[in-house]
This record gives C-alpha cells, sequence and structure tokens, in this order.
C-alpha cells in the first residue's frame, strides 16, 4: 500500500457499556482504540440511499469506503471519526478485508442523516 494515499487522520473507537447508576440501564461509551492514518473513497451521492426508520422518520445513508494500514483489531462493533474541518463520525458496517498480503484494509462506513 502506498503510504502517499494514506492522507487523512482518523480516530478509531469501540464501545465501552456502563450502567446508569439511577437506572441500571446500559450507558454506551466510546473509548479511543488509536488515531492512525487512512484514505477516505467517498461513494457517489447517488449509491446513497434513504430508508425509513420507525414511525416514518426518513434517513439518509451515506457510504464511504476506508482504507488503511494493515491491522488485526479493527471489526464492525466500532466507529471511525474522519478529522476534517467539522469532523464526521461513521460506524463501521463491515468487518475488514485484507489488501494485499498484509499491505492494508479495507472496509465500508455508513453515515446517517436525517
Amino acid at each position: 500500500m502506498n503510504i502517499g494515499s494514506l492522507d487523512r487522520r482518523c480516530r478509531v473507537e469501540y464501545k465501552q457499556s456502563g450502567n446508569d447508576a439511577d437506572y441500571g440501564s446500559e450507558v454506551p461509551n466510546w473509548a479511543l482504540l488509536g488515531v492512525f492514518y487512512c484514505n477516505v473513497q467517498d461513494i457517489l451521492p447517488s449509491k446513497s440511499s434513504e430508508t425509513t426508520r420507525g414511525d416514518k422518520l426518513q434517513v439518509n445513508v451515506s457510504r464511504t469506503r476506508i482504507r488503511m494500514r494493515y491491522r488485526t483489531d479493527i471489526n464492525a462493533t466500532m466507529r471511525i471519526i474522519i478529522d476534517r474541518p467539522n469532523p464526521v463520525t461513521y460506524q463501521i458496517v463491515t468487518d475488514p478485508a485484507e489488501i494485499g498480503k498484509k499491505d492494508g484494509i479495507e472496509f465500508l462506513v455508513e453515515r446517517y442523516s436525517s
């Protein structure tokens, strides 16, 4: 993998669950796995989809492809925050696919907006 193409910084976070002190319900907290350089390839807007969730709530789903150096500790339960002028949070939706012989990994992420 060409390191020069990894031109964006990102934070990868994993979910830690805690319990609410008053009600005992689960409260998700996000902990930092690490800060890495990655390549962000936005998928064309025509490929984004609109879905209905709940009671007629329209949600726009934007998909993006992320590439980074080879790692084994990233999976689909995590999220990634791309450091842009306005940081954007994406949910990782696929487990990483290996590029080459452990040269790098690629996975899909989604961002939701209403």
